[in-house]
């Protein structure tokens, strides 16, 4: 952590606002101070550990002699009591600001807890007083108990963090040794899944072959059967330009016979009207010829010298 600027308004005996800035380099500086109201106390009282307190009491609410928040208020004064830090922690800028009446702590303008602000600093407010600030009348740090400088030891060396980080690892460990188990069996089932897959792949790949060989046999018989169907085709088509050659000829023969038929059929007709004239002149001549023989029996059956029935003439024997 490093402190760039304090700026201090009614706290204590610090009257208004009050802004200090912090020196930028490294080095020994020595806070001193110009008592004008009372000289012969030279530095004395010139308000050099309440600029300390200051810096405590923002960063965990209470001052080195452990005064509360209300006392901590400029004398006399009815409004409120504040004190902000700008400082720098790892690389990045923060300002802390805290407030009496009404009570606030924030972190660059955002409101948090004290615990915000141990983690922040990376110290509790003990560790802080007697690593950072010694107060005037705290117990120096070899006048503690053992117990309390192991702890205050280990506090500014942060050796519970690293127990801490310790055990967390620790458990972390375990929760990845049980997730690495959990791996492993789900490693074990996807290569048995892979095993499975493999000869499934091995299987297709052999039907993928024989596929491919049977493939290759039916397109060379597709060929020959396709070749042989061609050659059935081309037949086929002379043999219909044959067809369709003989069906020409046919139909000019149909035609032509077409045409001797109808010249049969008007010769039909001619000998059928012939033929009916000739019946009819045959019944008449039959009719007559059966006349004929029916007067010559009558002739035959006069006797001599009589006279003929039709002309009425005398008819002799020899007639």
């Amino acid at each position: 952590m490093h402190l760039k600027s304090l700026e201090l308004k009614d706290f204590k005996s610090f009257q208004g606002t009050h802004h200090f800035e912090f020196p930028t380099h490294p080095g020994l500086y020595c806070l001193t101070g110009s008592n004008k109201l009372e000289p012969e106390l030279g530095a004395n009282g010139t308000g050099k550990s309440t600029f300390f307190d200051s810096i405590y009491w923002c960063l965990y609410g209470k001052t080195l002699r452990g005064l509360r928040a209300s006392d901590t208020r400029f004398w006399g004064s009815e409004g409120d009591s504040s004190v902000s830090i700008r400082t720098e922690v790892h690389g990045t800028e923060y300002n802390i600001s805290r407030v009496w009446n009404p009570n606030s702590l924030k972190i660059s303008g955002k409101q948090v807890k004290q615990e915000d602000v141990d983690k922040l600093i990376g110290l509790n407010a003990e560790a802080f007083k007697h690593s950072i600030i010694m107060g005037q009348f705290n117990p120096m740090f070899f006048d503690l108990p053992s117990i309390s400088k192991l702890s205050l030891v280990s506090e500014v060396l942060g050796l519970d963090k690293w127990t801490d980080l310790s055990e967390r690892c620790r458990k972390k460990s375990s929760e990845l040794s049980k997730e690495k188990i959990k791996e492993s069996e789900r490693l074990a089932g996807v290569n048995g899944r892979v095993e499975e897959l493999y000869t499934a792949l091995s299987r297709s790949m052999e039907l993928a072959e024989q596929y491919t060989s049977d493939r290759s046999n039916r397109l060379e018989a597709f060929d020959i059967e396709i070749e042989r169907l061609d050659r059935k085709l081309f037949h086929a088509k002379q043999t219909l330009e044959e067809f369709m050659d003989q069906k020409a000829e046919t139909e000019g023969l149909l035609a032509s016979i077409g045409q001797e038929v109808e010249e049969c059929d008007v010769q039909h007709n001619v000998y059928q009207r012939k033929l009916v004239g000739f019946h009819n002149s045959l019944y008449e001549l039959k009719i007559k010829i059966e006349n004929a023989v029916f007067q010559v029996g009558i002739f035959d059956s006069l006797e001599a010298d009589v006279k003929c029935y039709i002309c009425e003439q005398n008819v002799e024997s020899t007639h």
